[in-house]
């Protein structure tokens, strides 16, 4: 009878061990994989700041790239620099950066500039355009992608961000036109035609 007690006290023991062992190699999975506190997109956004030896910027606004992802802009007044990434949220509940640019100067004298770039996630390709706006005119922007499809910018705080995504099967068979940043005042009237080729206006 004791011996039997006994059995059962070492089986229950084994037990307990072998899921604190479970759990904790899914914890230092979870850290290694999406970070130290991946329940906030502060947290991430600074952590992915801190891993480029970038000083802590604040988020200023967030966009729907499709397909899961997002995109995050973040503005450094007092370092004068612009940073995006692209975040998903697996599961819904934790916040995964997925890389970006950093360093973006921003340049009191550009009235308004047009820069852009794209990352590849899965089978989809994710265009976007980030820029400053420092015309105090400017109330809309809208950009003409290379497939004719028309999309406002959101513009916050005298920057603006837009982003979409394109199947890679489809994005091939889609460049029918140039890309370019129209930009209107309040009452609707064209202040600027940008393309990535003039893609700045300075002052004087």
């Amino acid at each position: 009878m004791k011996i039997t007690t006994l059995s059962k006290k070492h089986i229950v023991t084994g037990h307990i061990l072998r899921w604190c062992v479970i759990f904790l190699v899914l914890l230092y999975l979870l850290r290694a994989h999406y970070g130290a506190n991946p329940w906030s997109l502060e947290s991430v956004s600074h952590q992915a700041l801190s891993s480029m030896e970038i000083p802590k910027a604040s988020i200023t606004s967030i966009v729907d790239s499709g397909q899961g992802i997002r995109m995050v802009l973040l503005v450094d007044r007092n370092h004068a620099m612009i940073h995006h990434f692209f975040i998903s949220r697996p599961f819904g509940i934790l916040w995964q950066s997925r890389g970006g640019g950093y360093g973006m100067p921003i340049d009191p004298k550009v009235l308004i500039d047009f820069r852009g770039g794209m990352s590849t996630f899965g089978h989809y390709r994710h265009y976007y355009y980030i820029g400053q706006v420092n015309d105090p005119r400017i109330t809309t922007i809208k950009v003409t992608w290379q497939d004719g499809y028309e999309q406002n910018a959101t513009l916050t705080e005298g920057v603006y961000h837009v982003a979409r995504s394109v199947r890679i099967s489809d994005d091939d068979q889609s460049q029918t036109t140039k890309t370019r940043l129209l930009v209107y005042d309040k009452e609707g009237v064209q202040l600027y035609n940008l393309t990535p080729e003039q893609r700045e206006v300075r002052t004087l």
